[in-house]
């Protein structure tokens, strides 16, 4: 626990600097590329992405969480709120975030209530509607936009969580989209840029203008 908040007050702390000199940086980066037009059309690239990644992600976190809450709420689950708000927050974690939101209502059901009812409800009820979000309607939003490997992301979430704990779980595809979007224009890297890619194609990455 002390080493999350430790983690959260420094990547905190990081990100009040960079934020503050963010003028400035937006100057300085393009200088650093032989050709700054490329560079700054790189830059709109990654913010693009990384935008998407979050709108994308907070509007099916929040159709997940209303839903949960109205599932959780019908059964007179405890904590029904506070659940769907945790439903919401794990939702921008890849992969695991879907686990973590159904295990804890689920083990909820099993401590309140004496049947096997209201558990097979959260489990079934609301684990197929989060299962048909996650596989169905949120790669339709997506679409090829980001393209990137879902083995890479666990690799990037057992990275970045290590570096920076539960700050860098959070982090971890954003910065997937940021090295991605750099080393398909970087020749001597686009190799790195094709395995974190989806399916090799890195179409997206250099057309987006």
């Amino acid at each position: 626990m002390a080493g999350s908040v430790s983690a959260l007050a420094l990547v905190s702390l990081y990100l009040v600097f960079l934020v503050s000199e963010r003028r400035a940086w937006i100057g300085k980066l393009p200088l650093l590329a032989s050709d700054p037009i490329k560079a700054k059309l790189v830059l709109a690239r990654i913010a693009t992405g990384v935008q998407q990644y979050m709108l994308v992600n907070a509007l099916t976190s929040a159709l997940s969480a209303g839903v949960a809450y109205l599932i959780f709420r019908s059964i007179g689950l405890d904590f029904a709120a506070l659940l769907a708000v945790i439903v919401f927050i794990v939702g921008f974690i890849p992969n695991i975030g879907a686990f973590i939101g159904l295990a804890l209502p689920c083990l909820i059901a099993l401590i309140q209530f004496d049947t096997l009812t209201p558990f097979l409800i959260v489990l079934v009820g609301y684990g197929l509607f989060d299962q048909f979000v996650a596989n169905i309607v949120q790669p339709a939003m997506q679409s090829r936009s980001l393209n990137v490997s879902t083995f890479m992301v666990m690799v990037s979430l057992t990275f970045f969580g290590t570096v920076w704990g539960g700050v860098g779980v959070f982090l971890a595809v954003p910065m997937m989209v940021v090295i991605m979007v750099i080393c398909a224009e970087i020749p001597a890297m686009r190799w790195l840029a094709i395995v974190l890619s989806g399916d090799g194609s890195l179409e997206q990455s250099e057309s987006g203008h």
